[in-house]
């Protein structure tokens, strides 16, 4: 394989059929388990930003990876004092890339919880994104900021979570931004903006005077 010194970040892809990680210097890596080969995608990562992502998952070498139900690997990366979760949108690459860049979700100035980093991170049948350090459970909530759940029962014995139910149900659009104002007499301009869409067939506006009626 074309790993360097080892790694703690990676995931298999819910049909089981591939496997993706990054390793400590900061190279992602794919792996083909159907054809038994490897490939570096590259380490010339950034974030929406122009930020160098390489040196960050170095820096931050804890943390874990997990597919969602829309194909998309997040990518939580932590040290025992910061973390930051990062997203690389689907499809994803198999094959060399001369640059790959991530949207920053949460960014990596986040002060981590309890002094412990998370080594572990999941997607439930439902879409909940779960993250674990290795002695609690935490949620991630709609707004990137994490509840705490529980502490395990024994601590130090967790390094890992993994996703056992992928979420295949949810809607082929992961909304950015929608917007709706007043233009002028009886008008109103609507707009939106999408992370991605999948299969999507189009968009039908409707509207109401009562909001029963459509």
């Amino acid at each position: 394989s074309p790993i360097s010194g080892g790694t703690v970040k990676g995931c298999v892809s819910a049909d089981g059929t591939v496997y993706y990680c990054i390793d400590l210097s900061g190279q992602l890596c794919y792996y083909s388990i159907l054809n038994n080969t490897w490939a570096s995608i590259g380490s010339n990562m950034v974030d929406q930003f122009g930020n160098n992502l390489a040196a960050t998952f170095t820096a931050l070498g804890n943390g874990d990876m997990t597919f969602d139900g829309l194909g998309n690997l997040w990518i939580i990366a932590a040290s025992n004092s910061l973390w930051g979760l990062y997203k690389l949108n689907a499809p994803l690459p198999t094959s060399p890339q001369a640059s790959i860049t991530l949207n920053q979700m949460v960014p990596p100035t986040q002060s981590t919880p309890s002094g412990l980093p998370f080594v572990g991170i999941s997607s439930s049948a439902t879409g909940q994104i779960f993250l674990c350090t290795t002695g609690d459970l935490y949620l991630l909530l709609n707004n990137l900021s994490i509840a705490h759940i529980n502490s395990f029962s024994t601590s130090g014995s967790v390094v890992d979570l993994t996703s056992c139910n992928y979420p295949l149900s949810i809607l082929p659009l992961e909304w950015s931004r929608f917007t709706a104002f007043e233009t002028g007499q009886k008008t109103v301009s609507l707009s939106w903006s999408l992370y991605q869409q999948i299969n999507n067939k189009g968009y039908t506006i409707e509207r109401s005077v009562d909001g029963k009626t459509w």
